[in-house]
């Protein structure tokens, strides 16, 4: 929901989700849930959480392995054209590279996103 995509994990997450992305596309169906389990354990072995909210109680609780790929595969294929091509996955990556450089020439860094908190 729109209040979740402030947290600091969760644009953590999106960012590290944005850099898995043009290897997402040029990967085999059989490799993406493995992509996906990729993101989630990075998410993990970085201190990060994937949670849910119990709307009864309002607690926050751990969501499983399942349903963290499941969420982290959806996250992939967010904004991107499922016919999409080895190309648009190298438009993709120069695209990044092209807006890092430019930080780093304004002062902004552009360093890896560190994925953490809750998520």
């Amino acid at each position: 929901g729109g209040g979740t995509n402030s947290q600091l994990g969760n644009r953590r997450f999106r960012a590290l989700v944005r850099d898995f992305q043009p290897t997402y596309l040029m990967a085999k169906r059989r490799d993406k849930p493995k992509l996906a389990r990729s993101v989630v354990l990075v998410v993990r072995r970085r201190g990060g959480r994937f949670l849910r909210r119990d709307e009864s109680t309002g607690l926050l609780h751990e969501v499983g392995d399942e349903k963290a790929e499941a969420k982290t595969s959806q996250a992939l294929r967010e904004g991107l054209d499922v016919r999409a091509t080895k190309t648009a996955a190298n438009t993709l990556l120069g695209d990044r590279a092209e807006a890092a450089s430019s930080a780093v020439r304004a002062g902004g860094g552009g360093g890896e996103a560190e994925a953490g908190g809750s998520s």
